[in-house]
């Protein structure tokens, strides 16, 4: 089970600026429930199953000369750590108002994609209008 003292969420204003939204507010909560609700379905063996079909679909659309291939003989360990990561330390929430005026409802803005990546250099956006 997630502690949610490791989820992180933030608001990003129209102008740009970053305020932290702590676990006793409100939209805290709700994020925070949001999160652990999908990472305990992501831990059930179907979303599992799921995902590491997923990962061997994208490691596919590779360059062959790429360096970082999935191992294809382990592919259950990428999934099982890649969760343990995300169950460990949630990627930063931006409850992003700047996302208002363009209809979109969120986008995740990756930063490095290798296996060692760090979960704290992942961005998920969720438009302010309509994540509460």
């Amino acid at each position: 089970m997630p502690n949610i003292t490791n989820y992180a969420v933030v608001v990003r204003r129209p102008n740009g600026e970053v305020e932290t939204r702590h676990p006793a507010l409100l939209a805290f909560s709700y994020i925070a429930s949001s999160i652990t609700i999908t990472l305990g379905m992501l831990s059930t063996p179907m979303a599992q199953h799921a995902l590491t079909v997923f990962a061997l679909e994208l490691d596919s659309f590779l360059p062959q000369h790429a360096s970082r291939h999935l191992d294809r003989a382990r592919p259950r360990e990428f999934v099982s750590l890649f969760l343990s990561k995300l169950n460990a330390r949630f990627p930063v929430v931006v409850i992003d108002e700047q996302l208002a005026e363009g209809g979109s409802l969120g986008f995740v803005q990756r930063n490095g994609p290798e296996l060692d990546f760090d979960t704290r250099h992942q961005y998920i956006h969720v438009n302010a209008t309509v994540s509460g």
